[in-house]
């Protein structure tokens, strides 16, 4: 743990946690000032980029109306359970595998809390996306990153893009965007080159000590291809959870109990703590922490 991260980030908490009236007070000119660039960015349909700054202190670009940027645009963090199991689990010399990398927020956390000492493995597939996160990362000499989709096996996979906008949902699933989100938004087909972690661990040597994994969906086959690694790295890792109760009721309980099948106990945040987790039959939107057992 980094004590003055940690400051860091709590300070940033409780102001994003006050009411609608303390957080436009806390910094009116910055909250105004966002919400004009996403109401002309909506208005002329153009994706609009800007630099945000993280609260450990680093630059990012992001992009408007993207609600994955206008978060750490307005509040310097995003998802504040898995930021919290991050901060409070990385230390200096791990390998951290960031799947799912998006435009690199985690990736830049995790190159501040493993140093030069570790390393930073990310996985973007979709090329747009890439770009953002390539240029988002290329200061940080720790971080390795990867256009590629991991999966079961080594392939190529047809995947939907939806562009910088909606980039948070970009997927190989068929119910995107257009089908729970938007009117009107459609998602662009696009070919990628898929691999697994157990390939990727073969290929590099590198075992990570923490993975994180939020791939729309895709969560379960890339368990698959990554039985190797559990059983001889046997990472902490962080999972996506979150059903779409028209369709895929359950699909979250048999992802977590397919990874604590093989040895893992589950955890969650509550009240700004990690603590064990009790499985649910259906889940709304959140991250779990999952841990070796001794």
């Amino acid at each position: 743990m980094n004590s003055k991260l940690d400051d860091a980030f709590f300070q940033a908490l409780e102001a994003y946690q006050g009411s609608r009236l303390s957080r436009l007070l806390h910094s009116p000119r910055h909250l105004l000032y966002s919400k004009l660039i996403e109401l002309k960015a909506k208005s002329s349909g153009v994706p609009t980029l800007r630099s945000a700054t993280t609260f450990w202190g680093d630059e990012m670009r992001v992009v408007f109306p993207e609600r994955v940027s206008m978060a750490i645009f307005r509040y310097g963090f995003f998802e504040p359970s898995l930021t919290l199991m991050i901060l409070q689990t990385l230390s200096p010399g791990m390998v951290f595998f960031d799947v799912g990398a998006h435009f690199g927020y985690y990736s830049l956390l995790a190159s501040t809390l493993v140093g030069v000492g570790g390393e930073v493995h990310s996985f973007e597939p979709t090329p747009s996306t890439f770009e953002l996160l390539q240029l988002n990362t290329k200061r940080k000499q720790n971080i390795r990153i990867n256009n590629l989709a991991l999966w079961s096996k080594t392939e190529t996979l047809h995947f939907r893009d939806y562009g910088t906008t909606y980039s948070a949902f970009n997927s190989i699933q068929d119910d995107g965007v257009e089908d729970n989100m938007r009117a009107g938004v459609t998602g662009r087909e696009c070919t990628i080159q898929a691999t697994s972690v157990d390939e990727y661990v073969n290929q590099t040597g590198r075992l990570p000590g923490f993975l994180k994994l939020d791939a729309e969906g895709a969560e379960l086959n890339i368990i698959s291809g990554m039985t190797e690694t559990m059983r001889q790295a046997r990472p902490i890792m962080s999972v996506e959870v979150g059903d779409n109760l028209t369709q895929d009721s359950g699909r979250s309980r048999k992802l977590l109990e397919t990874i604590i099948s093989h040895g893992y106990q589950p955890f969650h945040v509550r009240n700004g703590e990690i603590v064990p987790h009790l499985l649910l039959e259906q889940y709304p939107y959140d991250n779990i922490l999952l841990k070796p057992r001794v």
